[in-house]
């Protein structure tokens, strides 16, 4: 058995391989990804300031470069109580209890 050179078994860059459960198909719910509004808050925050920098530097953007320099310490201020609110909220929302089978 081979180590890559991160040190995990196998291929680094290939795909994890589902565990397969029987015939069944995979619950959606249960896939482990949860949305993050901060993570969309985030995306599209980094990809209105690139928006604002490539218009900087065409010439095209009236948007004075100090303001661009402020708006990403802003965003990550916005991206941290929007993290926070989420983890607040979901902690103290009861879960609920699925029926097995």
């Amino acid at each position: 058995m081979s180590t890559s050179w991160n040190g995990a078994d196998g291929d680094a860059f290939a795909p994890p391989v589902p565990e397969r459960r029987g015939d069944r198909e995979p619950d959606r719910r249960s896939s482990g990804r949860r949305f993050e509004p901060s993570r969309l808050l985030f995306g599209l925050g980094l990809l209105a300031l690139a928006a604002g920098v490539a218009g900087r530097v065409a010439g095209r953007s009236p948007v004075p470069l100090s303001m661009l320099f402020v708006a990403l310490p802003a965003l990550l201020l916005l991206t941290g109580v929007v993290a926070a609110t989420t983890h607040r909220v979901r902690s103290r929302r009861p879960r609920s209890s699925r029926p097995p089978g």
